[in-house]
């Protein structure tokens, strides 16, 4: 599937292709792109954000502790849709700090290459844990959670929960007190 799709990837991001194809459009680089220029990707400093942010760690941990009573109390056939809500909410957490923290972030410290690298890890370990979580959430969305498999489950999702949990406490201890609470 990838390869009929990458063409089209490119010419949406600028990039040039290398097999030759030609496309349809008026940009020859990333710099003649009016979307690429710097004043679509700003983001605007939200004194609401960090606060939402952590809001969503809190529903994330209570969804998460949600399945583990229904482990230990059964019945095992609500966790599927508890699972769709885990994946909802991480998604567009994940979203919001894609498109909000980390770009603000970026051009805040634009002239900071220590700051811009730890904030850069940061995303790539986010970008990481949503991917492992997202196979999580699919080999376990299409398969019947019961008692012969319910043992797989827990120690997978007990896995995931530890990712989370790190992963939350790094980004509010390193990268949250990096955005500004305020600006004078």
């Amino acid at each position: 599937m990838w390869k009929w799709i990458k063409p089209y990837w490119n010419q949406l991001m600028g990039e040039q292709e290398s097999a030759g194809i030609q496309h349809c459009t008026p940009y020859h680089s990333a710099d003649e792109n009016p979307l690429h220029s710097p004043q679509y990707r700003h983001v605007a400093h939200s004194k609401e954000l960090i606060p939402n942010l952590k809001n969503d760690h809190q529903e994330l941990f209570n969804i998460y502790s949600e399945i583990f009573n229904v482990i230990e109390s059964q019945p095992l056939e609500t966790i599927h849709p508890i699972l769709q809500r885990l994946k909802a909410r991480f998604d567009l957490h994940f979203t919001q700090e894609n498109n909000a923290l980390y770009v603000y972030l970026k051009q805040h410290f634009a002239d900071q290459p220590a700051r811009l690298d730890l904030i850069q890890q940061h995303q790539k370990e986010m970008y990481e844990m949503s991917l492992t979580i997202n196979k999580f959430i699919r080999t376990w969305q299409d398969q019947h959670i019961d008692e012969f498999n319910l043992l797989e489950f827990s120690q997978e999702y007990k896995f995931i929960g530890q990712i989370i949990m790190q992963q939350m406490t790094r980004e509010e201890n390193h990268l949250y007190v990096l955005y500004p609470p305020y600006l004078t």
